[in-house]
């Protein structure tokens, strides 16, 4: 690949938000609103409730995730009594989002892609909690789209255009990394870019969408993609 900027998706690519790490923290909050649910029932019913509901990223009028996280949390909670919690909800998905934890080839993978190109991260999150996050992992990027600044969600092509355009690079000599074939692999071609999966979990490629540039596994791997030595893991 001819590239000289990197675009990345944030979380669960960079950081860890994966099912088993909500699903604890759904277990927190329940347990400090002393709910009766079981350990990772509360997140099942949160996925199951979610996924029966047009995701927010196509809702014809933007609104950030905090007003969508309390707005689910009243459904979430409503058969416990307990709508009127539905801010605390919101809160506390926040934090979680604040807390979440740098995967391990993660920091040298940066260092590795920031020595040889132009980097940035394009999230789907609001620009608060976002933040925390990265200060919280010491991550620095020199341009950062969230969603709540951008008024759009990937798979939207104007946020794609606004990052690239922000690095001064064009669009064909742009990559775009990110776990979420919807999102950030079909996104980033509706843009012109060039797509990388990262698939952790080894998963199946959906049917329908066209086929990412490449696929890896760990983000230090991307650099053999681009043309580049792997940084070594660390000692």
């Amino acid at each position: 690949m001819a590239v000289r900027a990197v675009l990345l998706d944030f979380y669960c690519t960079l950081v860890d938000l994966s099912d088993p790490v909500r699903s604890r923290g759904f277990d927190d909050f329940a347990r400090r609103l002393d709910l009766p649910v079981g350990p990772g029932e509360l997140y099942r019913r949160y996925a199951e409730m979610m996924s029966r509901e047009p995701a927010g990223e196509s809702a014809s009028v933007f609104a950030p995730y905090r007003a969508s996280w309390v707005a689910a949390g009243r459904r979430l909670l409503a058969p416990f009594g307990r709508e009127q919690e539905a801010e605390r909800f919101a809160v506390a998905y926040a934090d979680m989002h604040a807390t979440a934890v740098v995967f391990p080839e993660v920091r040298d993978a940066l260092r590795a892609l920031a020595r040889r190109f132009r980097t940035g991260v394009v999230a789907n999150a609001d620009h608060d909690y976002l933040a925390r996050c990265l200060d919280r992992n010491g991550l620095r990027f020199g341009l950062l789209v969230d969603s709540e600044t951008a008024r759009c969600y990937k798979p939207e092509p104007r946020i794609f255009q606004g990052a690239y355009e922000a690095l001064g690079v064009p669009a064909g000599e742009t990559v775009m990394v990110g776990d979420t074939p919807e999102t950030d692999v079909r996104g980033a071609q509706r843009a012109g870019l060039r797509a990388v999966w990262l698939n952790r979990d080894r998963r199946g490629w959906p049917g329908g969408l066209a086929r990412p540039d490449a696929v890896i596994e760990e983000l230090g791997q991307l650099l053999r993609i681009l043309g580049e030595p792997e940084p070594r893991a660390p000692g």
